[in-house]
């Protein structure tokens, strides 16, 4: 006769509540090996405590009861390889909106301290994706519904979370005017540069801004700085580029 595990004895086991185990049973999940006719006991093989095991480890995971029944009734050998690459492209996933928010938090912080009215050197590293700028470049261009639908556009083509609409700017080199977004993390998309260093003039507002004619590399980005209290939308100004 198989040796059976009484349900307090599984409960105990899995350290999980009898409550759960009942309602594993009653959403047909884990069905106990016996259930007693008479007294209601359920009852259950030693082999099912590794099944329970693995239960808890997929709901772990993030799967939901319901995928993980599904799996269950499947059980084969293609389809647990295929749940585990699924759970793995979740993961990435997860990871890439982690990375992003990192990065909008660095960013803000870094942005909220600094001093609106300085000139400094950037030595950080900078992942930008550029691409040649259609819409005609003038003074207030990053307000330019044009430029705003060439942004959506590029991130909508490499499918981008609306978090990159954030920041975008454009820049001038060798009298080529690009835009670009900043990015966390490479995408392996053409026009990919690295951003070394450059010179940061002093915030400025929009409406104080006078369009570069000298003909000098640089680059106009959306930007916040705290002014008086305030979270204020404004441009950076940087001249001095670096790439590598």
């Amino acid at each position: 006769m198989i040796p059976l595990l009484s349900i307090g004895e599984m409960a105990k086991k899995s350290q999980l509540s009898i409550q759960r185990l009942r309602y594993y049973d009653k959403i047909g999940l884990l069905v106990p090996a016996f259930t007693d006719p008479t007294s209601g006991y359920r009852y259950y093989e030693a082999a099912q405590e590794e099944q329970l095991n693995f239960i808890q480890a997929l709901q772990y995971m993030g799967f939901s009861l319901q995928a993980i029944k599904q799996y269950l009734s499947q059980n084969t050998s293609e389809s647990l390889p295929e749940l585990l690459i699924k759970y793995q492209q979740k993961l990435t996933e997860d990871e890439a909106r982690i990375a992003r928010k990192k990065w909008l938090i660095n960013r803000y912080q870094g942005l909220l301290k600094r001093n609106p009215e300085n000139t400094e050197a950037v030595k950080t590293t900078r992942l930008l994706l550029t691409e040649p700028l259609q819409t005609t470049i003038h003074s207030t261009v990053l307000n330019d519904p044009l430029f705003q639908q060439e942004v959506q556009e590029l991130i909508n083509r490499l499918g981008l979370s609306k978090s990159y609409l954030q920041f975008p700017g454009y820049l001038i080199l060798d009298d080529q005017a690009f835009l670009f977004i900043e990015l966390d993390h490479s995408v392996s998309a053409p026009g990919e540069r690295y951003l070394l260093a450059s010179k940061r003039h002093p915030f400025c507002k929009p409406q104080t801004w006078d369009l570069n004619t000298a003909s000098e590399n640089y680059l106009l980005q959306e930007t916040v700085s705290w002014m008086d209290g305030e979270l204020v939308h404004g441009y950076s100004y940087e001249t001095n580029l670096y790439f590598e």
